[in-house]
């Protein structure tokens, strides 16, 4: 992902940089902050060690004295010392605090304010921000699909498109996977290990799959390793819809063996979660279904990323694809709902 021009921060803890922490261009935004977990208490430009733990915090890498915001670690004022960070602390540690900050940011002057966390944080990741509430690590839409080119919106990866699958503009746009002909996509490059996560689609499904254990997204199987970080599909080959990771230990599945049978001839909004605890299943808004309990940290094959299509043979899932997004954790029920209220019209549902 390409960051905007100008100053980047980085985040240290007495004076070290704190592991895992990526620099950011002009905004850092800490869902999580508090001492000792990966606080934003003290950033290049001398932001001072202390700060409000109650709220989510900013951080901008330019001064921006003009803002309403009340600074961390003092409500007294606006911090607007030159070549310093300016810094928000929001009134509450929630959704609400987290679009507090967010729709009073300088680069949303003008716009309609955000009315959900997801929203919100989409437009972070994508305009080049960087923000611990949950968020897109990928991001496909059939509408932005051009000439062959369908590319994911978050960090501009490229799915190759395999044997020509029709392009329709009908509901906003979609792809139309033929099993006969053999048709998926695939992009080369794996996303980073996601010890927790969530894939979401818009498909509809023909009841035309081919072979065994095809999937809608999974990632590759290079032959090199044992982990898949993630799938969503038929992944123990019983014709049954599930989501599930692979490690050393095995397949581990929503449904232990069981899973969602779909009806062919329709849309559904498939989301399949992992929170590092339990592996959830949920399709067109409905409760969990295929709920199984598992505890383990799921790794990257680094091999690629595969839709409508087995990880590792010649097995195809088929129908349309529309939406395929990736977040870096579990989403919970009222961002499902939020993602399918904002959506289903498009599809009819």
């Amino acid at each position: 992902m390409a960051l905007p021009g100008g100053k980047y921060l980085t985040a240290y803890t007495g004076g070290t940089t704190i592991p895992g922490f990526k620099n950011v261009g002009n905004i850092a935004v800490d869902t999580n902050p508090g001492s000792g977990d990966y606080s934003l208490g003290n950033f290049v430009g001398g932001v001072a060690a202390s700060y409000d733990v109650s709220g989510y915090v900013i951080i901008t890498d330019t001064t921006t004295a003009d803002v309403v915001g009340r600074p961390t670690g003092n409500n007294s004022g606006i911090i607007s010392q030159p070549n310093q960070p300016t810094y928000w602390v929001s009134p509450t540690k929630d959704d609400e605090g987290f679009l507090y900050l967010v729709n009073r940011l300088p680069a949303r002057s003008g716009l309609p304010p955000f009315t959900d966390g997801l929203s919100a944080s989409t437009w972070l990741r994508q305009n080049g921000y960087w923000t611990t509430y949950i968020t897109p690590v990928l991001s496909l839409d059939a509408a932005d699909y051009t000439n062959g080119n369908w590319i994911d919106s978050i960090e501009g990866r490229q799915f190759a498109l395999y044997n020509s699958p029709n392009f329709s503009t009908s509901n906003g746009g979609y792809l139309d996977f033929d099993t006969a002909n053999t048709q998926y996509a695939e992009c080369s490059t794996s996303l980073p290990d996601l010890s927790q996560w969530s894939i979401g689609v818009w498909h509809y499904y023909t009841g035309t799959n081919i072979g065994g254990g095809a999937c809608l997204v999974t990632e590759l199987f290079p032959g090199s390793t044992y982990n898949i970080n993630f799938s969503l599909g038929d992944n123990d080959s019983y014709g049954l819809l599930t989501s599930g990771f692979f490690d050393y230990t095995g397949w581990h599945n929503s449904g232990n063996g069981g899973g969602y049978t779909l009806t062919p001839n329709n849309w559904y909004y498939i989301v399949g979660t992992y929170d590092g605890h339990a592996l959830n299943l949920y399709v067109n808004n409905s409760s969990s279904v295929g709920y199984v309990s598992y505890h383990g940290i799921p790794l990257s094959s680094q091999g690629g990323i595969r839709l409508m299509s087995r990880w590792d043979n010649n097995s195809y899932w088929g129908g349309r694809l529309a939406k395929v997004d990736i977040y870096d954790g579990a989403l919970n029920t009222t961002q499902i709902d939020s993602l399918w209220n904002q959506n289903k019209s498009r599809f009819g549902l």
